[in-house]
């Protein structure tokens, strides 16, 4: 699991794309992406397909329902051209990546049946993983007597589960079955028969990210389990018996691309990894 910051930059790469390949809104090249979280259920979202309207909505800080009407205080402020400060923050791309051996089962395997297991298996540790995080995540508020506190918040997050991963240079995709949760910066929360909105206090999420990212390791493995399947190891080292170094080698050449350019650029932090990746950014190639 990773986490990345969206910009207000990045809102072309978020919601378009480009006519090439809009890679989070536009049918045809992978499925159609929904929504899900108790503030998409209580926005009218939950379980809704994704489309460009609402996603750019969202996207700036307003209501989906095109009101214009703010979902926090700051939707749809610039940032500063000179400090790059004081704009909306959009969100935050959390990515759940199965583990590489299972991705080469789903994208081989003749057994159909198989395949749609494999996947459910995916999105139900994601979205299980995603319930924790919700559980889990503030918003910030000023009580009656003036002081800050925490309150807990239902999410909106638009989910996209993706076959393959962005193509090295000069590649094909590789095998790579992934989620985008695309977590929105808006925390929806009833107060009474009222409907109250606020910015994420986002930090805890960053500060848990490894706990999260063990959390759908291990509730991905425990449905993988259930399939039949011969597994060694555990967590992100999960594997499948019977599939060699070599085949997963020849099948993760993003990997060795991310990997390269850390060490390029001398990235001293795991986090940073995170960043590496969001900055690969080629337009992805369906291998249909």
């Amino acid at each position: 699991m990773s986490i990345g910051a969206m910009g207000d930059g990045a809102k072309w790469y978020y919601t378009t794309l480009s006519a090439r390949d809009e890679y989070y809104i536009a049918p045809g090249k992978e499925e159609a992406g929904h929504y899900f979280g108790e503030g998409a259920k209580r926005l009218g979202l939950e379980g809704k397909t994704v489309e460009g309207s609402e996603f750019r909505a969202l996207f700036d800080g307003y209501y989906p329902d095109g009101s214009e009407k703010k979902l926090v205080q700051n939707a749809g402020r610039k940032p500063d051209p000179i400090t790059k400060r004081g704009g909306h923050q959009p969100g935050w791309d959390v990515t759940f990546t199965a583990n590489k051996d299972i991705s080469i089962i789903y994208a081989l395997t003749k057994d159909e049946a198989l395949r749609a297991e494999v996947k459910t298996a995916h999105e139900e540790a994601v979205k299980e993983t995603l319930r924790k995080i919700e559980a889990e995540t503030t918003v910030r508020i000023r009580n009656k007597e003036g002081q800050i506190e925490h309150v807990n918040t239902g999410l909106v997050v638009a989910l996209h589960t993706h076959r393959t991963s962005r193509p090295a240079k000069g590649e094909v995709p590789d095998m790579g079955l992934h989620t985008h949760a695309i977590l929105f910066n808006a925390g929806v929360r009833e107060e009474g028969k009222a409907i109250k909105t606020n910015s994420l206090w986002s930090q805890a999420i960053y500060d848990k990210q490894k706990e999260y990212r063990a959390f759908y390791h291990a509730e991905f493995a425990k449905n993988i389990q259930k399939l039949g399947l011969e597994l060694e190891g555990a967590g992100e080292a999960l594997t499948v018996k019977g599939i060699s170094k070599e085949v997963r080698t020849h099948f993760s050449k993003r990997t060795d691309e991310i990997e390269a350019a850390w060490e390029k650029i001398g990235a001293l932090h795991p986090k940073e990894k995170d960043q590496v990746k969001l900055g690969i950014q080629q337009i992805k190639d369906s291998t249909d």
